[in-house]
């Protein structure tokens, strides 16, 4: 049976109380060597990463309701690659500043501020009364299948937690929000998508994005970015050793003191580079 101690990193999903069990449970599964290879065989919402496992391992990790900004220029890999996971059914935000090639990203969840969203990217991509024309931007998430009819708390949908609206009608009201907060005119120059999942393999719950918005499809597992996975559970490498325990930290540091969040009301915190390095 495997241990999943280690395991607890791919949630992504903060925990309170009865509703963290449940979060984690879509997560909580053995991986096998026939799961690893099918990765050949599934439809993917992106074509699949191609860049190379030490850069992978290097970028950063935008977890839950965190954020982290990529430059063109930027010397470091955490500072031009970040992965961003698991999308089921959080979202995917990304919003770039062409002029100043320069892009922000966040791991959106149910109760993440979209005042807060908006207030970072128009500090950190310069956003002005000018700018509009050179912004744009990449909304996604993956359809969960139970997301109107699973109580994840012993009551309440992932619907309700969204006050009633379905993945598509939340991926629409971001949409909404960030065209009339930045005043977009060309609705095109912000995607939109929700990928149908039906499978729910891990390749297609994460993205690897550069910094100038070019979204890939990533397997956390079959690239290893936690450490190696095997029949007993993960092999405890630096890399895995060193990403737990600073995912504790940063839950432990920023949420732990607060109380359940509910829709649309908790601020985005940035995550730390130096963490995934």
């Amino acid at each position: 049976m495997i241990h999943f101690r280690f395991l607890l990193i791919f949630s992504f999903v903060i925990s309170w109380n009865s509703v963290n069990a449940v979060l984690f449970s879509d997560f909580l599964r053995p991986v096998s060597i026939v799961a690893r290879k099918a990765i050949d065989r599934v439809t993917l919402p992106f074509p699949y990463s191609e860049v190379p496992s030490p850069t992978t391992r290097q970028a950063a990790f935008v977890y839950e309701n965190f954020y982290t900004v990529l430059e063109d220029d930027a010397k470091k890999i955490g500072k031009k690659y970040a992965i961003v996971g698991t999308l089921r059914p959080c979202f995917f935000v990304g919003l770039r500043n062409d002029r100043i090639r320069k892009s922000v990203v966040f791991h959106k969840a149910a109760y993440s501020s979209l005042d807060s969203l908006v207030e970072i990217a128009k500090k950190e991509l310069a956003i002005d009364g000018k700018a509009e024309k050179f912004l744009r931007g990449y909304i996604f998430s993956n359809r969960y299948t139970f997301y109107n009819y699973f109580p994840i708390d012993g009551k309440n949908t992932w619907r309700d937690l969204h006050q009633g609206k379905s993945q598509k009608e939340e991926m629409v009201f971001i949409k909404n929000f960030l065209i009339s907060s930045f005043n977009i005119s060309k609705v095109e120059r912000l995607e939109c998508r929700v990928f149908k999942n039906y499978l729910g393999h891990l390749a297609s719950l994460s993205v690897l994005v550069d910094s100038t918005l070019e979204l890939s499809s990533i397997c956390l597992d079959r690239e290893e970015i936690f450490g190696k996975c095997t029949r007993l559970g993960f092999e405890e490498d630096d890399v895995l050793e060193e990403r737990y325990k600073r995912a504790q930290e940063l839950r432990q540091i920023y949420f732990d003191d607060k109380l359940a969040p509910t829709y649309n009301s908790l601020p985005f915190e940035r995550a730390p580079l130096h963490y995934f390095e």
